[in-house]
């Protein structure tokens, strides 16, 4: 019974002081000690890109910017999509933001956007698990892809961009952005090494945005993306173009 309660006593230690409240331990000779936790730190100050920026063509590299914040020893960032997963909706309205980069260590970060879409982005300081400041307000940015170089360079229209992810198991889903057409048609997204071809069923299919299955069973390791113009046993085809990405073993408990 005393163990279970010095436990109780730990658990509540632990909640008040997540919740950053003061409260007074008492020991069991009546010794009271005031217990003040430690401030959360400061919201970072945004840098660039300036708010409302605009960006044209390709690449659709990023690199965002802020002012570090004193005693914070990471950093978090959000990176919000509008219409990436569902028309006229910030992909955090449908679930969550369109790509998350926790535990940042420096005070800038490089990704590759989706491409012709609106984008925001957000950034908080963190001391610890325990002491995350507030969320700065949303900056705002978008591209416009249309008419570029690397769209017209594919000969059927199609284009990958960027991916959701790098690394996935066999059984996941990859969403694949770019440029692709309102239909599949003759379109096919596979996934290739040196050895292998495999198609990838579709889930869903916009102009912008492409949803695909790792099959089940598929071996670990290195392979690219990509979505091919005609199907590969056809002949020689064009495609969108590929990215790398890695099949790792599910961790399954």
């Amino acid at each position: 019974m005393r163990t279970a309660a010095i436990k109780i006593k730990i658990l509540i230690f632990c909640l008040l002081f997540a919740a950053g409240l003061s409260f007074t331990l008492i020991s069991e000779t009546g010794t009271q000690k005031k217990m003040k936790p430690k401030p959360k730190p400061g919201t970072p100050i945004q840098l660039l890109p300036e708010n409302n920026s605009s960006f044209k063509g390709y690449p659709t590299t990023l690199t965002l910017e802020w002012k570090p914040v004193k005693e914070a020893t990471e950093y978090d960032v959000e990176i919000d999509c509008l219409g990436c997963r569902n028309p006229g909706k910030w992909d955090s309205e449908t679930g969550k933001v369109w790509k998350s980069a926790p535990g940042l260590t420096k005070t800038k970060y490089t990704f590759i956007f989706a491409g012709h879409y609106k984008g925001r982005w957000r950034v908080r300081a963190s001391k610890d698990l325990f002491h995350k400041g507030e969320w700065s307000s949303w900056r705002y940015f978008e591209f416009d892809t249309s008419g570029s170089k690397k769209t017209a360079l594919q000969a059927c229209g199609i284009v990958l961009e960027s991916l959701d992810k790098t690394k996935g198991f066999a059984g996941d889903s990859i969403v694949m952005f770019g440029v692709w057409g309102s239909l599949p048609g003759n379109k096919f997204p596979c996934l290739k090494n040196k050895d292998k071809l495999i198609l990838l069923p579709i889930r869903v299919w916009s102009e912008n945005v492409i949803r695909v299955k790792i099959p089940e069973g598929l071996t670990p390791g290195k392979y690219q993306v990509g979505v091919y113009c005609l199907h590969p046993q056809m002949g020689p085809a064009d495609s969108s173009g590929w990215l790398d990405f890695e099949i790792v073993k599910e961790n399954k408990k």
